[in-house]
């Protein structure tokens, strides 16, 4: 199968790479078995191969493949616990994007949990690098979030100044989905400031 180790013969590092692509596919659908698998990889890495950087970077990867699928399993501290481990090998290594988008699954985490002044810390973070690496449509997505933030602290109108830099991006990007569920937000946040009429 697919997402199983060959059985004879030393683990190739071609084959830990279609590993990750494997677990990426079932995050969601087998959040266990994708559990299991990575933990399986972890173990295995030193066996594979002598090239550091390459068993950093693939130690990253499981790390982030181990907090999505705690994350799908309704544990979204232990995902924090993997993602956090993921974002120090991702500063070691000087890896930008993946350290950014890394920020970005902690913020999501912690807003789960209820956190949003933590979730927001991590946004911002997130949201620097993603303008550095130019990611357009990680910026906009990360906007959206801080909005969200800031609505569940009962603050529609910041909370709108964000939705409305998302809007921007979403639009730029011919993001037409994100661009309706953006302009639903905000419609959202006018009529919790009791101004229908710019809801509507």
């Amino acid at each position: 199968m697919a997402e199983q180790l060959p059985q004879e013969g030393p683990p190739a590092e071609k084959d830990f790479e279609a590993m990750d692509s494997v677990f990426a596919s079932i995050h969601d659908t087998k959040p266990q078995m994708a559990l299991l698998l990575a933990m399986g990889a972890l173990e295995r890495l030193d066996d594979v191969s002598d090239d550091v950087d390459w068993k950093l970077r693939m130690r990253a990867w499981f790390l982030t493949d181990l907090g999505a699928a705690s994350s799908a399993l309704g544990e979204p501290r232990r995902a924090i616990e993997y993602y956090e481990q993921s974002l120090a090998i991702r500063r070691e290594m000087h890896d930008r994007r993946g350290e950014g988008a890394t920020l970005g699954n902690i913020g999501n985490r912690y807003a789960s949990l209820g956190e949003p002044r933590r979730a927001i810390e991590y946004y911002e973070q997130s949201l620097a690098i993603l303008r550095e690496t130019h990611d357009r449509r990680g910026e906009g997505a990360t906007l959206n979030n801080i909005g969200g933030c800031y609505a569940s602290l009962g603050e529609p109108r910041r909370a709108i100044e964000y939705y409305e830099q998302s809007l921007a991006i979403l639009r730029e990007t011919h993001d037409r989905r994100g661009e309706g569920a953006t302009l639903g937000n905000i419609g959202n946040r006018y009529a919790d400031l009791g101004e229908p009429r710019r809801a509507i």
